[in-house]
């Protein structure tokens, strides 16, 4: 809001300022709204790519959880994750789609695939078309500060990788102490 016209982003030589950033978020949140609900679980499978950033923001903001996967893994190991989580909604980059196929139908809580750079082919929604349909505008969910805002999976000593719940208050605190720790 202080510096909208900035760059935020820079991806490939092109940037995306902060305000179109926080635009994005806001339809995201709007966007997710409208398929799932407050507390609801969303995973993302993507690499380095701005809707990636979108997702960090735009998730909390709709009240739910951002599911990290990390790309790496394989798609068992992806499944297990989504089901561990109950997660409603897959954003997946395009990239990954012929990977997850296979076992999305093992997955019962996923009710939607939102395809990252994809144009809905396959019956699959495209993320662009998804996002840019909804409002820009703060969306019409109260969130506290000890909801779940991020779900990221661990490996665990069992060898099956653990759920680690941040809340809003966990990425505020953990922001202010870089904040402190930064130097000028």
């Amino acid at each position: 809001q202080k510096s909208p016209d900035r760059p935020a982003l820079i991806v490939d030589g092109r940037e995306i300022s902060f305000g179109r950033l926080y635009e994005r978020s806001l339809r995201l949140a709007n966007a997710l709204l409208g398929v799932a609900g407050k507390g609801d679980r969303i995973g993302i499978l993507a690499e380095n790519v701005p809707e990636y950033v979108e997702a960090y923001y735009g998730v909390p903001a709709a009240g739910m959880a951002l599911t990290f996967l990390n790309y790496r893994l394989n798609p068992k190991e992806w499944a297990y994750i989504l089901t561990n989580a109950d997660a409603r909604v897959l954003l997946v980059d395009r990239e990954y789609v012929e990977k997850i196929e296979p076992v999305l139908s093992e997955i019962d809580s996923i009710k939607h695939v939102i395809v990252i750079g994809g144009s809905g082919e396959g019956g699959l929604v495209s993320y662009d078309d998804f996002v840019g349909a909804a409002q820009a505008a703060t969306p019409a969910v109260e969130v506290d500060e000890d909801d779940t805002a991020w779900l990221i999976y661990t490996s665990g000593t069992t060898g099956f990788p653990k759920g680690a719940m941040l809340t809003h208050r966990n990425l505020v605190a953990a922001a202010l102490e870089s904040v402190i720790e930064y130097q000028p």
